[in-house]
């Protein structure tokens, strides 16, 4: 618990706004061990640009002394250099090795069924 209050007291507080050329960034989520923030433009949701916290802070302080700061996507992390481990999708069967067809029974096997029964 001790780790994660230092380390969250290197990350500026969510209230703290991006200002760049192309709009206003707003913070939407923070990953404290990795040191990586989420922020979307004003009004454009629907796209989050992950920011490493030291791109994080240098655009802080470029807004503090004013100078511009063309866009979040100059900062983002281009997925082309992320590792190849966090661009891997893992899909496991969660289940098991079992199949959706497990409990599905052929034609044959009820007819084997039935000349059982008929037999005693």
């Amino acid at each position: 618990m001790d780790a994660y209050r230092t380390a969250l007291k290197n990350f500026p507080k969510k209230e703290v706004k991006l200002e760049t050329e192309k709009g206003i960034g707003v913070f939407q989520k923070m990953d404290i061990f990795k040191e990586y923030l989420w922020y979307a433009y004003k009004g454009e949701w629907i796209n989050w640009y992950r920011l490493p916290l030291d791109a994080v802070l240098e655009i802080i302080q470029k807004n503090k002394n004013n100078e511009n700061v063309s866009s979040l996507e100059q900062y983002a992390d281009n997925p082309s250099t992320l590792s190849d481990k966090e661009l891997e999708l893992n899909f496991e069967n969660v289940v098991g090795q079992d199949s959706l067809n497990r409990f599905d029974h052929t034609q044959r096997q009820k007819h084997k069924r039935r000349q059982k029964r008929n037999r005693n």
